[in-house]
């Protein structure tokens, strides 16, 4: 996977976060096309980039919070 491809799938997920209010890990992971391992990893890409995504184990998804 280059560069770019990395870019257009974080750049697609934010999306996905902004759209839904809350997106469970297997919404994401169908969506995105990844395995479990590379939503996790992206998710902590875009945390450390300084979005606030948070895990929601009662609701079992994540949240992008402003």
């Amino acid at each position: 996977m280059n560069y770019q491809e990395t870019l257009n799938r974080l750049n697609t997920l934010l999306g996905l976060l902004n759209q839904h209010s809350e997106a469970s890990m297997e919404l994401l992971i169908q969506s995105l096309n990844v395995s479990r391992v590379t939503l996790n990893r992206d998710i902590e890409r875009l945390q450390n980039l300084g979005h606030n995504i948070e895990y929601c184990r009662k609701r079992r998804a994540y949240v992008l919070l402003e």
